[in-house]
């Protein structure tokens, strides 16, 4: 019961969506936590707010809110869009923080592998939703219908056939999602190469595994990124262990032979529906491949050679001040992140951005650094290595540094359980 109202909490806030009256799930997360508290505790817990790392990351959001209002204010654009998403983050990031105590109680000398755990259950029922919305039309209809008119317009839009990206519950699902689906990757390798580990044991990891897929495939190819670059970080952890490979190779095997399996039980309407659009978006790079023999995707070749051009020196040292265009869309007609960044304040201001992200990253990167020569500190530090590298990664595609609200939620939520688990095992070690 515990378990389900921690995953309840957690996807709440990870994927917050609009609800009438509580404005949004982030609202209703914080709702039930206090009363799980008041019955529980008898008390609100309000001591994360005003641990070092907590203070210290909210600080460093608060100081580029500042920076982003001074750069347009200077530019005189007045395009305050990015303050909106920072809003939005703060709020998600509250809310993580007031849940915290409720999400690694019990277990702090394993609240790393409690949290990625969490992370994993709950990026597992989004992936379930994803199924049901395939396999029940109506209950997908009703999926696409609770997103903006924007957004719902894109989805149903007769020549993207992309309305399978709409099944998922979530307020964000264009690039972020995705994007958070390649962190859940990462830590579901990172717990599966742990010495003798007991978190994911049994049939639980070919059913993750079939579920990361699938809504892999139905929210956007970026989750694959994740995916490869898990599959290196795993291959290093394992590359000494023979016994530890061929078990990975079995393992892909299986998961191979269950995809097939299932593949060969779904719905005719359902298996035309995978065959003409599912498969030709998720695996466009493949198709292109085999026509052509180039590995390519439309919106790769559309972002090297279209969203990515020589800018002018003042632009690359001060910005223009303007992120989005007046009635919509990207300003500079560029979606691609390092481009956008640029565009809005320079080069100083993605080190801004690169400043900040590094916040959430430093302690858990200077700990498992100097904990490297064990192998759980070795692995705790390739996935920590791993996950910043990724978000620079996904930059290169779209604004992922310091503005990707899920991205950021997940990882403050992930760095901070490992801290947690850090400073519990060095009091029980020195009492």
């Amino acid at each position: 019961m515990k378990l389900a109202i921690k995953i309840t909490i957690l996807f709440l806030i990870i994927f917050r969506f609009r609800l009438p009256v509580l404005f949004d799930t982030t609202i209703l997360a914080m709702i039930l936590s206090s009363l799980y508290y008041l019955f529980t505790r008898r008390a609100l817990p309000f001591t994360c707010f005003f641990n070092r790392y907590v203070v210290t990351v909210m600080i460093g959001l608060l100081l580029l809110v500042w920076i982003v209002m001074f750069i347009t204010v200077a530019h005189r654009a007045y395009d305050f869009f990015l303050l909106k998403i920072f809003g939005f983050q703060a709020i998600m990031l509250v809310a993580m923080i007031y849940a915290m105590p409720l999400l690694l109680e019990d277990d702090e000398e394993h609240a790393f592998e409690r949290a990625s755990l969490l992370v994993c259950y709950a990026f597992a029922v989004q992936g379930f939703i994803y199924l049901l919305g395939f396999f029940i039309p109506p209950f997908g209809d009703f999926l696409i219908s609770m997103k903006q008119e924007t957004v719902r317009d894109t989805l149903l839009s007769p020549t993207m056939h992309q309305a399978f990206r709409g099944y998922a519950l979530a307020g964000t699902i264009f690039f972020e999602l995705p994007a958070g689906i390649g962190v859940t990757w990462i830590l579901l390798v990172r717990l599966l190469t742990k010495e003798d580990q007991t978190w994911i044991t049994g049939y639980k990891p070919y059913l993750l595994f079939v579920l990361f897929f699938i809504e892999s495939m139905f929210s956007g190819r970026t989750a694959f990124i994740g995916l490869l670059m898990a599959a290196v970080m795993g291959f290093l952890l394992i590359r000494h262990s023979l016994a530890r490979i061929l078990k990975s190779v079995a393992f892909v095997a299986v998961f191979a032979g269950l995809l097939a399996v299932a593949y060969a039980y779904v719905p005719d309407e359902q298996k035309m529906l995978l065959e003409e659009d599912i498969f030709p978006y998720a695996f466009e790079a493949w198709y292109t491949y085999e026509e052509t023999g180039k590995v390519a995707t439309r919106s790769s070749d559309a972002l090297i050679h279209g969203h990515y051009y020589r800018l002018p020196d003042r632009t690359l040292l001060c910005g223009e001040g303007k992120f989005s265009k007046k009635g919509g869309g990207f300003y500079g007609d560029t979606d691609a992140g390092y481009m956008r960044n640029a565009l809005f304040g320079g080069i100083p201001y993605i080190l801004c951005l690169v400043i900040y992200q590094w916040l959430y990253f430093y302690r858990p990167l200077t700990i498992s650094g100097r904990l490297r020569r064990t192998k759980e500190g070795y692995g705790d530090f390739m996935c920590f290595l791993t996950l910043f590298l990724y978000i620079f990664v996904l930059e290169y595609k779209g604004s992922a540094l310091g503005i990707m609200n899920i991205l950021e939620v997940l990882l403050f939520f992930i760095c901070f359980s490992y801290m947690m688990r850090y400073y519990r095992r060095e009091d029980a070690e020195n009492p």
